[in-house]
This record gives C-alpha cells, structure tokens and sequence, in this order.
C-alpha cells in the first residue's frame, strides 16, 4: 500500500453453499465501471471539460479528499465503510467515507448491466441513483454546501419504525471548520419511482434534514461509530473511538447509556480508566482500547445465528468403505453418510424405505447436527431405544432401552452450515432389524430438563434398519425375502454407489456377500406410524398378521416371481415345511394378499400361529 496503488470499492453478492462451504458470486458492482474525467479528452471516460458537473451519476476520478490538514492516504480512494440494502427499492445505499458522501445504486439489475448505464428498475444501470453530502465532490457546490465529514454507516430506516423511508447517517465531523463535532442527520431523499428528483446544475436534494442530533464534545468520534432508529423513535448511537453506546429521543434526551467494558482479551472493571491505544495520526489519537466499530441493537425476537436448533439428522455406515473401514470416529465419516436416508419424525405418517437402511451391520453411526449448543454435549444429553425385532409398534415408551454407544464425539463447526456435529457409534450388529428411537434431551420433561443443547424441547426420530432390503416390501411393511436376494444375485458389480440397493455390506462391490446376507436375514419389519402423541401398540392377537407377513416372504409364490429359484432348493421353504409336517402350510401361504398385511383391519386367515411366529423370527 501506498504511492503507485489505487483501492476503488466493489460490491459482491454471494450465494452461500450451506452445504460445501464457501459460496458463488451471483452480483458485482464496480466503482471503476461509473467514472468521469474532465482532465485529458484522450483519456478514457472523457465527457468535455464540465463531464463532472453533467454527469453526476458518474464518479470523479480524480477527486481525492486527503484529510483537510493535507495528511490521509490518497490511495485509499473511495473507503466505502457502510452498506445497507433496501428490499422494496431494490437498491443499495453505500456510505463512501473519503468523498463524505453516501451513494444509491440500482440492485436489480444483472452484473452485465452494473457495469453499464442502462437496464434496472430505474433504466440507469449501475450508475450512481443518488447522492448526498458533499456536491464538491460533483462539481455542484462548494465547501458551504458540505454537510458530511467522513461520515460512517448509512442505511434506511426500517418499514414501520419511525421515520420510515427516511436515511440516517453518523456525521463524525472529522475536519469541520472550526470545532470538531460528531452529528447524527436524517433526511428524507427526494424519491421519484425507482429515481431521484435532480435540478439542472443543482446538487442533490434534500437541502435540509428532517432531524439533526449534535453530540456533546466529549463525545466525538473522528472515526468508525454508527447509527441506528429504534422501532420506538429513538435513536441508537455509537461513539466508536471510546466504545460508547447511547439510545437519544426525538427531543434529543440521552435515555440509555452503555460502555464496552472489552479489550481485546480483557474486561475492564466498572470503574476503571479506559487506556488509550496509544497511536497517532489523524483520527486515531483519541482511540481507546476498548474502540468499536459498530453496536447494532436486535429486538427480543429476533433469532438468525444466535438461535439454538438441531439442524441435521443423519445415519451413516460406519466401518464402510465409504469411511475407509474405520471403526473409530473422524472425518472421513461423513463421506458415509447415507445421502438416501432421512430420520423418521413423529407425526410424518408411515414409515417409508427413506427411512430404514439395508446394511448388513445394523445401524451403527448417526450423526446429530447442534446450532449454537450452550453446554459441553456427551452422551448423557442423549437417550436410545430400540423396538423389538418384527414387532415394533407405534408406543415407542413400551421399547426396550438400545446398546450403550461405543462413543460419542462432537466436531465443532464441522456440521451444517457451520453448526456442532455429533457422531454416536455402536458395535457393528448391536442394532440390527428393528427401529432405534434418538431422543436429544431438551428443556423439558421429557429432556429431564436438560440444559446442554440449549433446545427448549426434546427432539425425537428414528432410523429403521431391516439388512438385505431392497425396498420391495409393501407400504407397511419392510420385508427381506428371496426377492431381494435375487436381486442382489442379478445386479453384481464393482464400484457400488453408497445408494446402491443392493450392496447391503457397503464395501462397493455387489457380490455373492451380499446374497448370503440377505438369506441370513430374511423377515420383515414394521413401518412405524407414530403420531404425537403416540398410538396404540399392537395388539396382542395382531402377531398371526405380522407371522403372516413373514411367511408370505418366504413363500414360493414370491420366489417364483422373484426369480428361477425352485421350493425344494430354498432352506427358508424347508423351514417352514418341517414346521408342519408337510406341504400343507403352502396353501394358506399363498393367500396372503401383502397389501393387506400393513392394513389395521383384522388378521390374515392363516394356518400360522404364535409357535410359527417365533420360530420364523430366528432364522
């Protein structure tokens, strides 16, 4: 920095990726695209020797507003240091220090039309809609018509406070005639449609604020400070260089007054004396060390970045090769999460095939995503169950408690959006074919009152795991059957996807593995349907349609549909033959109708009873 550099601003307009990080520039706005020169007509931006005072959409190049008393730094050409947005309008206001004005520019236009003089609302382009505070700067006055002197953080007042429409501005007066002074103004720009009102050879109106507050000597602030109207008509102001805040009334009545006790990593006492942070040069003498840019004021209500919340519910397959094979916890998990699965939540209807994975080692891994948790996170602040195998039903408080986890982590910043993320891991196959209920502890009863995570209720959801799956069970029901296994036979293959269907061990590769597991886990689960509060659980006389479920799984109807496979070459048919007798049982198997197994109506008329149901449970 310094002589032979030149820093003009420019504004961009970036679309966040909440999800990768970063984000992509989606508007620009360059002050170099809007200049003026009146000095050498071989020169680009060339308008005849009054271009400076004909064309005040247009910036001076060579204005250059050193401090009055010839010290600045004259590369620092323009030093926007405000910014403020006004949606109705459609444009920006931008507070530009070094030529004591604030500046208005048309926001709804594209980038190719910001750097132009045409196109936007107000068919101008990115030049210049508005400015204010200093025609010097212009060529449309003199030193009489200044009002701002280095002036910090422009910006609209809010629709229904005070004042609306109206823009406020903090004058710090650095380099008036005379004393030096700080003053907030308010004025009410001269609007025409999505333009200003401007007299030939005139500078911009209005020649007037609407109101004006002159702070007490003591008080002025030679640089940074800002300024802010409050929904109830007072006035926010900050004194940057002593970090003092003040809430002034209409009447000019100082109401509130508040001192940064912070410097850097120190708090000062109440009646401490504020050092000063020893610099010199202009503006930066009277700088203590508890200086501040800019205090805003938020309303009780308002939330954004400050909000406690639980943002993300995943489930990943720990110990994949989507994670490397590690069974610890780390980062390269994340890389195993299942982008095809979503929690359950209560109230969300049945259960669906998105919530229930196929992998052959259970549901070890989930990942709980915390914005802004005010206590430390461990596995106290959560609690786990788990349904029966089959038979789970809608009371999820009936369930049995699941397998402590073999560790809980949390990664903070690492989440969505920069939130906490905590990762929970249990042994491999601890929780296998059945649903497993996350309940993180809130402020509440059912939280024990918890006050770790900071959520004012305790969230509650579910991840179902049924291994060897392929989804082609029925709207009630998951079912691992002969299906399935067929399937995976069908669809071998090098390179699985993490959302293949049928590579149920997620090592990348279909093979005969994932056949046998299949086999090894033929059965069914129920697709909760948890309301809030919870159903019913099952009846007790309902167990003859979930043993029929299974059954028709296993009967040779389905494997005639799935496949060539015949009902002698089948161990699961053989099962079911010696638990008979005979073929006797088949009959009443192929009646199932499977539609009809998810439905609340009456049991299947079958030749099933309780000792077929648990005997068919533990193959």
């Amino acid at each position: 920095p310094g002589p032979g550099f030149l820093y003009p601003d420019h504004i961009i307009e970036v679309q966040p990726d909440y999800v990768n990080g970063g984000g992509t520039i989606v508007w620009e706005w360059y002050v170099w695209d809007h200049l003026v020169q009146e000095f050498d007509a071989t020169k680009d931006n060339y308008y005849g020797p009054t271009g400076v005072e004909d064309h005040p959409e247009l910036i001076d190049i060579n204005f250059v507003s050193v401090f009055d008393d010839g010290a600045g730094a004259p590369e620092d050409w323009t030093h926007a240091n405000g910014i403020d947005y006004n949606a109705e309008l459609d444009q920006i206001v931008l507070s530009v220090r070094e030529f004591s004005e604030f500046w208005i520019i048309d926001h709804s236009t594209t980038t190719a039309e910001a750097a132009g003089h045409t196109g936007g609302n107000s068919g101008m382009g990115g030049d210049l809609l508005y400015r204010w505070g200093n025609p010097q700067a212009y060529d449309r006055g003199d030193a009489s018509d200044r009002v701002l002197f280095y002036q910090h953080d422009a910006k609209w007042v809010e629709d229904g406070d005070p004042g609306e429409g109206n823009i406020t501005v903090l004058n710090n007066g650095f380099g008036r005639p005379g004393t030096d002074f700080t003053t907030v103004e308010e004025i009410t720009p001269p609007e025409d449609g999505f333009n200003y009102t401007l007299d030939t050879g005139q500078p911009y109106g209005p020649a007037s604020t609407v109101w004006t507050y002159t702070a007490p000597l003591d008080d002025f602030s030679s640089i940074i400070s800002g300024t802010q109207r409050l929904p109830n008509g007072n006035t926010l102001i900050t004194y940057g260089v002593d970090g003092t805040f003040v809430e002034v009334t209409p009447a000019e009545e100082v109401v509130w007054k508040y001192v940064n006790p912070y410097a850097f990593n120190t708090q000062l006492g109440p009646e401490a004396t504020i050092p000063s942070m020893g610099l010199s040069g202009e503006g930066l003498e009277d700088l203590l060390v508890n200086f501040t840019f800019r205090a805003i004021d938020y309303p009780a209500e308002y939330l954004a970045q400050f909000t406690v919340d639980l943002v993300g519910r995943s489930v990943f397959y720990n110990n994949s090769t989507f994670d490397g094979n590690t069974t610890g916890i780390d980062a390269s998990d994340d890389a195993a999460i299942a982008p095809d699965k979503s929690a359950y939540l209560p109230g969300s209807g049945v259960a669906t095939f998105d919530n229930i994975t196929s992998y052959s080692r259970g549901i070890n891994g989930i990942m709980v995503d915390l914005a802004n948790p005010p206590g430390e996170i461990t596995v106290d602040d959560f609690a786990f169950k788990m349904s029966t195998q089959v038979g789970a039903n809608n009371t999820p408080s009936t369930w049995q408690a699941a397998p402590a986890p073999l560790a809980v982590s949390v990664r903070p910043g690492e989440g969505t959006s920069g939130t906490d993320r905590v990762v929970i891991i249990w042994a491999d196959g601890a929780i296998a074919n059945r649903w497993l209920e996350v309940t993180v502890k809130g402020n509440d009863v059912v939280g024990g009152f918890n006050t770790d995570t900071g959520l004012l209720e305790s969230d509650v959801f579910y991840f179902g795991n049924r291994i060897g799956d392929t989804g082609s069970g029925t709207p009630n029901l998951a079912i691992t059957s002969a299906t399935d296994e067929i399937a995976a036979r069908n669809n071998p293959g090098f390179g699985a996807a993490i959302t293949n269907l049928f590579d149920f061990d997620r090592n990348g590769l279909v093979s005969a593995v994932d056949q046998i597991a299949s086999r090894n886990n033929v059965g069914l689960l129920t697709k909760i349907n948890i309301t809030d509060p919870p159903a019913s659980p099952l009846a007790a006389d309902q167990s003859s349609l979930i043993a029929a479920g299974l059954a028709a799984a296993l009967s040779p109807a389905l494997l005639e549909q799935a496949g060539s496979a015949s009902r002698g070459e089948s161990p699961r048919i053989a099962v079911a033959e010696d638990l008979h007798g005979d073929d006797d049982a088949f009959p009443a198997l192929l009646e199932v109708d499977l539609e009809a197994l998810g439905t609340e109506g009456g049991a299947v008329e079958t030749a099933l009873d309780d000792e077929l149901l648990d005997a068919l449970l533990e193959l």
